[in-house]
């Protein structure tokens, strides 16, 4: 399932830097996915997955705070 998300939802991040991913970043990716109509549930379930890589990143000390939260 995962590895569906990131295939068909998380595109915008392939040439992006993880610490240049910010807060704006996650909320125009929120209003991408509601132009694109996909379903709240579906949603939920992605922002879920983006914070877990943003969690692990910052455990890992390669960002300082997880903008997804």
């Amino acid at each position: 399932m995962y590895k569906s998300h990131v295939e068909n939802h998380f595109d915008f991040v392939n040439d992006l830097k993880i610490n240049r991913v910010t807060v704006a970043t996650v909320e125009k990716f929120i209003s991408d996915r509601r132009k694109h109509k996909v379903s709240l549930p579906l949603l939920r379930k992605l922002l879920i997955a983006f914070g877990q890589v943003m969690k692990y990143a910052v455990r890992h000390r390669l960002i300082d705070h997880n903008p997804v939260c």
